[in-house]
C-alpha cells in the first residue's frame, strides 16, 4: 500500500493532467473528433513510416503528401456518390423492411391458419419505422458537424506531422519545468494507447474488410435488394471488436428472412457463424495474442464504452483498458504472503 501511495504522490500531477484531458474530450462530446484523428494518424503512420520502411527509396515526405491526396479524393468520392446513394437508399430499406414484414406475417398467417392481429403488428413496425427514419434525419443534421470535427482532425493530423518537432520542443525546452514533466508523462501514455489501437484497428479493419467482401458474394448470389445499405453497415459494424460482426449480420439475416424467405436467412445465419470463428482466427493472426483479454473482460469493457461514450466509446474501449492494465501493472504492491490475498475464483469455487 506505501508503494501505491508513493507512485500516486510521485506522478500526481501527470494523473490529474491525463483525467483532466480525458474528462474534456468526453464533457465537451469531441470523442469523435478525437477519434477522427486517431485514424487519420493512423494512416499517417502507415503511409508514412510502415511502406517508407518497406521501400526506403520513398520519402516520408512524399509519401505524406500523396497521403492527403488520397484521403481528400477518398472524402470528394464518397461526399458525391457514395453519400448521396447511402442517403436514398437507408429510407427505401426501411419502407422495403416494412412492406415485407406484413407479407411475410400474412403468409405464416394464412399457411398455419393462426390468427394474428396484423394492425397491431403494422402499427408497431410504422412506429419504429417512423422512429428509426427520425433518427437517420436526425444523423443528417449531424453530417454537418461531424464533417467539420472531420475537418479539424485532417488539419491538426497535418500540423502535428509538419509541426513535431517544434511541438515538443515547445513543452520540453526548459527538462526540469512541471510542463516538460507533464508533456512526457502524458505521451508515454498516449504512446502505449495508440500502440493497441494501432493493433486492434488495423486487425478489425482486415477483419471487416474480409467480412465486407464474403458479404457482397452473398448480397450478390441471394439477390437481397439495398446492397450499399447493407455493405456501409457490414462494414463500419465491423470496425467494433467482437460485437461489430454480430451486430452486422444479424441484421443482414433479419433483413434475408424477411425479403428473401428462410433460405437466404440460412445463408446468412451460415455466414453469420462463419465470420464469428474467422474473427477469432484474424484476432489471433493479426492483432497477436499481446492484446488478448478474458472474453468477459472484453465485452464488459464494450458495454461500458458504449454507455459511456456511445458508438465511438466502444472504439477506443479495448485500447483504453488495455492501457489502464499496463499502468496498473507498473504499479507495484507489497503484500505479506500470497495466503493473505483472497482469490476470486477461490472465493467462487
Amino acid at each position: 500500500m506505501v508503494s501505491i501511495v508513493s507512485r500516486i504522490k510521485k506522478d500526481l500531477f501527470g494523473y490529474i493532467a491525463l483525467l483532466a484531458f480525458i474528462v474534456f474530450i468526453a464533457a465537451s462530446h469531441m470523442l469523435s473528433l478525437a477519434v477522427y484523428f486517431l485514424f487519420l494518424y493512423l494512416f499517417t503512420d502507415i503511409c508514412t513510416n510502415e511502406i517508407n520502411r518497406k521501400i526506403p527509396a520513398l520519402h516520408k515526405t512524399l509519401l505524406f503528401w500523396l497521403m492527403v491526396i488520397i484521403i481528400v479524393a477518398a472524402v470528394a468520392i464518397f461526399a458525391i456518390i457514395i453519400g448521396p446513394l447511402f442517403a436514398r437508399d437507408f429510407p427505401l430499406y426501411f419502407s422495403l423492411l416494412h412492406d415485407n414484414t406484413m407479407s411475410f406475417i400474412n403468409t405464416i398467417s394464412n399457411r398455419f391458419d393462426i390468427t394474428i392481429n396484423s394492425k397491431a403488428i403494422e402499427d408497431a413496425v410504422v412506429s419504429e419505422s417512423t422512429k428509426s427514419l427520425g433518427f437517420v434525419l436526425k444523423m443528417i443534421n449531424h453530417i454537418s458537424k461531424e464533417l467539420i470535427f472531420f475537418v479539424f482532425a485532417f488539419v491538426l493530423n497535418i500540423l502535428l506531422y509538419l509541426e513535431r518537432k517544434a511541438i515538443s520542443h515547445a513543452f520540453n525546452d526548459k527538462q526540469s519545468s512541471l510542463l516538460a514533466y507533464m508533456y512526457q508523462f502524458c505521451a508515454i501514455r498516449f504512446k502505449r494507447f495508440y500502440g493497441y489501437f494501432k493493433k486492434v484497428m488495423i486487425g478489425q479493419f482486415f477483419i471487416s474488410l474480409i467480412n465486407t467482401l464474403v458479404t457482397l458474394i452473398v448480397l450478390v448470389s441471394i439477390g437481397l435488394p439495398h446492397k450499399v445499405t447493407l455493405l456501409c453497415i457490414v462494414f463500419l459494424c465491423g470496425l467494433i471488436p467482437v460485437v461489430g460482426n454480430l451486430i452486422a449480420n444479424t441484421i443482414l439475416s433479419v433483413t434475408a428472412l424477411i425479403t428473401s424467405g428462410i433460405p437466404a436467412c440460412v445463408i446468412c445465419l451460415i455466414l453469420l457463424v462463419g465470420a464469428h470463428k474467422l474473427e477469432y482466427f484474424l484476432n489471433g493472426k493479426i492483432i497477436g495474442t499481446i492484446i488478448q483479454l478474458p472474453m468477459f473482460v472484453t465485452l464488459l469493457s464494450l458495454l461500458a464504452g458504449e454507455a459511456l461514450l456511445g458508438i465511438f466509446g466502444m472504439i477506443v474501449a479495448i485500447p483504453l483498458v488495455l492501457t489502464l492494465r499496463d499502468e496498473l501493472k507498473g504499479i507495484p504492491v507489497e503484500t505479506k504472503t500470497p495466503s493473505d490475498c483472497a482469490v476470486i475464483t477461490d472465493t467462487v469455487d
